[in-house]
């Protein structure tokens, strides 16, 4: 025992010298190029901030990369800009994401979607027909794109040290609309995006701030069921309200489907109460769903009306936006090689090629894109994998929560038929990030403590 004692105080002496110097030459190639550049000294602060917290704080990091995804750099810097540039945040978050990973390691049980992609990917870069101008770097950058998520979501999370990264979730909404509103003084964004109707964005498009917002919800009712935390429910509102106010109809719909088991359990909890209160309150609910809607099918309706696509340069009405054109499109390049597909990452450059539809750089359809890139096989593979890993994974979660994670694996899938879920780096980092949480148990070792 004195020895373990004796072994483990070596090692941390050991570690505060090593950080010492390392802190000690941060220190001496800082004060030299502040005199050189001032704003590269910064940066260099920066990164070794970073550096520093990662290795001992890796939870702090993480919490860091889930509050950027309330923001959209491309939006705030430009697409054009170093900052503004979609592989530049990626890195960032990979950067915020991994030192979590090398701490608490990987569930083998949840590992089937990445295997998936891996395997797919060769399969289609040997069999399938590459879509002119896909090159290698394409592909890695797409596969990487893809993997994060669920690296996310495969990680040995343990309930009680882990569930305030959800509580950090359940704040990226608000704190979205907050700093698109404190920009919008300087002229670099508008709270509301000026189509008819306006549409809520904050610092992100409307559609991605709606699906952050659902994931939000999701973490609410999570942090609600497990723990009773007693901001849920007031947040759980607020981030509702914020997704009903971007008028993304796919958004409200996965929402509702959601809400289900909360509202059967609250239906029956008040049928089954004595008395005349239970009464009252399901008609209180009753009153504030129909004010709900009241407020939100308007905005809808008249979305729907106004919806449009660019056709040979003009305005044509098309009720899914411009998607029925994209998919269309994605469709045919598809049918090139329908067994195979056309390579992992072709999905970003069929939005680039002469003819396609204006405004679609993505499919806006997880399993067109599926599809396109890795072929029916391929498509066929990945589905199986991450049905079994996630219903597996439910089958694992406290029986509490089991129908709750359920009605959310259905609105997710449905939702992915309008949306890019799983191929945006953001959502599919909330969404498997609230699954792979929620459904964690208690007392999970770090791998880190485990070589100890």
């Amino acid at each position: 025992m004195r020895s373990n004692i004796s072994i483990r105080a070596g090692a941390l002496v050991s570690v505060s010298r090593l950080l010492l110097g390392a802190a000690t030459a941060a220190s001496v190639l800082v004060g030299a190029m502040v005199t050189r550049s001032p704003i590269d000294a910064v940066v260099l602060v920066i990164v070794c901030a970073a550096v520093a917290i990662a290795l001992t704080r890796p939870a702090v990091l993480f919490a860091l990369g889930v509050a950027l995804l309330a923001v959209e750099p491309a939006k705030i810097f430009r697409d054009g800009s170093a900052l503004g540039r979609a592989e530049n945040f990626k890195l960032v978050l990979y950067a915020c994401m991994l030192p979590m990973l090398l701490d608490r390691g990987l569930d083998r049980r949840k590992c089937a979607p990445l295997c998936a992609y891996v395997f797919v990917t060769v399969s289609s870069e040997v069999l399938g027909t590459a879509l002119p101008g896909l090159t290698v770097s394409q592909t890695a950058a797409s596969l990487a794109t893809l993997s994060l998520g669920w690296l996310v979501f495969a990680m040995n999370w343990d309930w009680r040290r882990d569930q305030r990264l959800l509580k950090v979730l359940a704040w990226v909404p608000i704190m979205s609309v907050a700093v698109a509103a404190a920009l919008q003084a300087d002229g670099i964004l508008a709270v509301f995006r000026h189509t008819t109707p306006p549409r809520l964005e904050g610092a992100t498009i409307a559609a991605w701030l709606a699906t952050l917002s659902l994931c939000a919800v999701m973490a609410c009712l999570v942090l609600y069921r497990r723990q009773q935390w007693r901001w849920a429910k007031w947040l759980g509102l607020a981030d509702a309200a914020i997704l009903g106010a971007t008028l993304t109809r796919g958004a409200v719909l996965a929402l509702g489907i959601v809400m289900l088991p909360t509202i059967v359990r609250f239906v029956r909890r008040q049928l089954a109460a004595r008395g005349s209160a239970g009464v009252v309150k399901l008609a209180v609910a009753a009153v504030a769903a129909l004010a709900a809607a009241a407020a939100l099918v308007p905005g809808l309706q008249e979305r729907n009306e106004h919806a449009s696509v660019l056709v040979g340069g003009h305005g044509a009405h098309e009720i899914a936006s411009g998607r029925f054109e994209a998919w269309t499109f994605a469709y045919d390049q598809a049918k090139v090689n329908l067994a195979f597909g056309r390579g992992v990452g072709a999905g970003p450059l069929v939005g680039r090629i002469p003819g396609s539809p204006a405004g679609f750089i993505a499919q806006h359809n997880e399993y067109v894109r599926m599809l396109l890139e890795v072929g029916i096989l391929g498509a066929v593979i990945l589905l199986l994998s991450m049905f079994t890993t996630i219903r597996s994974v439910i089958r694992r979660a406290p029986v509490e929560i089991r129908a709750d994670l359920t009605a959310a694996g259905i609105a997710f899938a449905i939702y992915s038929i309008t949306e890019n879920t799983l191929s945006a780096t953001p959502l599919a980092v909330a969404f498997l990030l609230v699954l792979g949480i929620a459904s964690s148990a208690i007392g999970y070792p770090s791998a880190l403590a485990a070589r100890r």
